[in-house]
């Protein structure tokens, strides 16, 4: 009894393993020697159309997108597969990429920029103060601002001033 209940017991677990495996297989063909074939990949280019008994490939997901619209006025629609939308979503992690790193230029120039204005500014509240300023000359001698050199440096700094940056 109990051998018999061990070889029922068996033959089902193989059928079912085997029809798991007919339900996994999407293509059936007859090869060249009469055999059926059960895969999950296409069957080879040399075996002819009627020897396939079932193909059913898997079929791209697909989303469709209005588009501008015809002449007609009517959108037209384009379909878009796996691959398709792997590559419009690196391009578009590619502009952000873009973007960002763009931005951050511009935020190092414009950091820049108010650096060399605040150092301006200074520049020109010295210039301002009446203070005497002093330069060391290529010798490495000290000399003095005069007034008139003072006037020309105010003048040209505020020039700048007014140019490049803007009003704190």
């Amino acid at each position: 009894m109990t051998l018999r209940l061990t070889l029922i017991q068996s033959s089902l677990a193989a059928a079912l393993l085997l029809s798991c495996g007919f339900a996994l297989a999407q293509y059936q063909w007859r090869d060249e020697n009469g055999r059926m074939v059960f895969s999950d990949k296409a069957p080879p280019s040399h075996i002819k159309p009627e020897q396939v008994i079932r193909a059913e490939p898997k079929r791209p997901i697909t989303i469709e997108l209005a588009t501008p619209a015809k002449s007609d006025g009517e959108p037209t629609k384009t379909a878009l597969t796996q691959a398709d939308r792997d590559l419009e979503s690196k391009r578009k992690q590619q502009e952000q990429a873009n973007a960002d790193k763009k931005r951050r230029e511009q935020a190092e120039v414009e950091a820049k920029i108010a650096k060399a204005c605040d150092e301006m500014r200074g520049e020109l509240r010295n210039l301002e103060s009446g203070m005497r300023i002093a330069r060391v000359n290529t010798q490495g001698e000290r000399e003095f601002m005069s007034d008139d050199e003072r006037g020309k440096r105010m003048e040209s700094v505020k020039k700048d001033v007014k140019e490049s940056c803007k009003p704190a």
